[in-house]
């Protein structure tokens, strides 16, 4: 009873420190930091809570994961967990909780992620724990097909659920048979074939010191979160695996799928191709993108389709990045019979964004809305070295925090225009519909 206290105290300070702010965040210079062993580490300092945290990223998610091995890496990394070194899954996970350490190891379709936070007191036990997992996973068998049916019965599930549904056949139908349209957890066939081997060769192929970024914010000195890295990432072998992804090939016509399911309410996914995040015009589509459906309350598409007419339960739209390339993602969710009217009026929609762009008055509104957020992005020690790793995989320069602000004060209403009327175009419009929608189908 006294550990189980002990345990439970110590994952609500954690809890609490990690949730104070980190003050001045956004004005803060990022420190890069080369290791002895050189890896490199973008770094904030943070001194007033007692905590560290480490967001590490490899280059190479479930879009690197061979054909007829899909879900390779969502498999892989959902195991990294259930044991490592010496100690099996109970055990490994048991000095995790002891020890008030947050480890978590997130699959993505163009990196895989790992997220440490730590009291800074247990630092030296929670990158011990990190690197282990990393470097000397155990992939055990009474492990590994538990994952296994975790991962089997979480694909049934998403077979039946219209909002998987919907996604799933988006990107399909967005991305033809580029890698990055498969979904993260593979299909049933792929993962039943993967085997222990396949686990091991995707550790160590994507698992190398070349193919590493790391952020980090805490309230320790350079040298010491320098010293830490390496002493748990120091094995990691020095070359990744060479793989390459072919050129993306957007489908560029209409394209307007009805999946039939017989649910109450239909979802529908709608979105363009869109640019990368280095383009020189993404912080002009970002605007864009925010007035159009990806200010909530305040987007038009909120309030022509919900506030207006009441025809939706939900409305947005949003700017998606993967490595090299870029995706605008919208949805809606209705009622069968309201379906029709709503994708008329986003469709109207997006034509007005399209052919007017905006006003100086949504303009002003925006850009206050957008530079005044900012800094709640640095609410956590975690959310800092998040952001940390993002800019390095994204090729962001070090100075970005200073400066991100002034990109969005220097968008005008024709930067606005002129990207929008690029990127909104109709006959590129891809939406998939998921549901028992009145009046509408399929054309292709």
């Amino acid at each position: 009873m006294q550990s189980k206290i002990i345990r439970f105290i110590g994952f609500c300070i954690i809890l609490v420190c990690g949730c104070f702010t980190v003050h001045e965040s956004k004005a803060a210079s990022v420190e890069r930091i080369i290791t002895a062993e050189g890896f490199e580490i973008w770094y904030l300092r943070e001194l007033s809570v007692p905590v560290i945290s480490l967001s590490i990223g490899f280059r190479g998610g479930s879009a690197s994961d061979p054909i007829g091995k899909e879900g390779l890496s969502y498999f892989a990394t959902n195991l990294l967990d259930e044991g490592a070194g010496k100690m099996d899954s109970q055990s490994f996970q048991k000095k995790v909780t002891d020890n008030a350490i947050h480890l978590n190891f997130i699959p993505g379709r163009d990196i895989t992620s790992i997220s440490l936070r730590t009291l800074s007191q247990n630092r030296k036990e929670a990158f011990k724990l990190m690197g282990l997992a990393l470097t000397q996973p155990r992939f055990d068998k009474e492990a590994k097909e538990r994952v296994r049916e975790q991962i089997l019965s979480k694909i049934a599930t998403g077979e039946k659920q219209p909002n998987s549904v919907a996604i799933k056949s988006w990107y399909k139908a967005m991305l033809g048979d580029h890698p990055f349209s498969r979904p993260l957890e593979g299909n049933t066939k792929s993962i039943l074939s993967i085997q222990k081997k396949d686990l091991e060769d995707f550790i160590r192929g994507r698992f190398a010191q070349d193919n590493i970024f790391i952020g980090a914010s805490g309230d320790v000195e350079p040298e010491e979160i320098a010293s830490l890295v390496d002493s748990a990432l120091k094995t990691l072998p020095s070359n990744s695996l060479s793989f390459s992804l072919p050129e993306v090939k957007f489908n560029l016509e209409p394209h307007f799928d009805v999946i039939n399911l017989d649910i109450p309410q239909s979802i529908a996914v709608f979105g363009f191709p869109g640019i990368p995040r280095v383009h020189k015009d993404f912080y002009a589509a970002y605007v864009m993108n925010y007035i159009l459906g990806g200010s909530g309350f305040t987007s038009r598409l909120y309030k022509e389709v919900r506030e207006k007419r009441g025809l939706a339960y939900s409305v947005y739209s949003y700017l998606h990045t993967l490595d090299s390339i870029g995706l605008i993602v919208g949805g809606v969710a209705t009622r069968n019979d309201a379906m029709s009217n709503s994708i008329d009026i986003i469709k109207k929609e997006l034509s007005l964004m399209a052919k007017n762009g905006i006003t100086k008055e949504e303009l002003s509104s925006a850009k206050r809305a957008i530079t005044g957020s900012f800094p709640l992005k640095f609410d956590t020690s975690s959310s800092v070295a998040q952001i940390l790793l993002s800019m390095q995989f994204q090729g962001l320069n070090h100075d970005y925090l200073e400066r991100r602000n002034s990109y969005i004060e220097n968008i005008t209403v024709t930067d606005v225009r002129s990207i929008a009327k690029q990127l909104l175009n109709q006959n590129k419009m891809v939406t998939v519909i998921v549901g028992s929608p009145k009046g509408l189908t399929s054309y292709k």
